[in-house]
């Protein structure tokens, strides 16, 4: 399939190997013990492939963990729409539990793990942050529960 027709380029479908081959990988190590090479193997890709799609090994870290973040929210939104017409209480442990599958798994569990432990580098801070802010401030939208200052606030801000 082309693009033109709904299909994914082969960038795309790709990105998209090496992105699930990396939450794995990055789960099991870290950012700072995990190899590129490791990752390119797993996908069957050339190292040299993976950083012209992403530039780096912190390029490909902080999309993984974009990706990471993109999944929780679907469980938030998925949790809450199990909800529906519930009060904020029943939506908020709809996401909850929504979440807890999510991870059961645990390899985005560890993934945001390893994360939190690399926010010393300045690009893994702020997507962690970006990532948590927004997941908090849907789970807000999504249950009518009022924002609050401290719960918006990235711990890693």
């Amino acid at each position: 399939m082309s693009p033109k027709d709904g299909g994914r380029s082969t960038a795309e479908a790709r990105r998209a190997l090496i992105l699930r081959h990396a939450v794995s990988a990055f789960a099991k190590s870290g950012y700072h013990a995990t190899p590129v090479t490791d990752i390119a193997d797993a996908a069957g890709i050339s190292q040299a492939y993976v950083f012209r799609l992403f530039g780096s090994k912190l390029g490909l870290f902080t999309a993984t963990l974009e990706l990471c973040f993109e999944r929780v929210e679907q469980a938030l939104r998925e949790g809450a729409e199990g909800s529906l017409g519930g009060s904020a209480a029943q939506v908020l442990e709809g996401m909850g539990d929504a979440y807890a599958a999510l991870i059961a798994d645990r390899d985005l569990l560890m993934l945001q793990v390893h994360a939190q432990s690399a926010t010393d580098v300045p690009e893994i801070r702020e997507a962690f942050r970006k990532g948590y802010a927004s997941a908090v401030t849907l789970a807000h939208s999504l249950s009518g529960v009022p924002a609050t200052r401290s719960s918006t606030s990235s711990p890693w801000a």
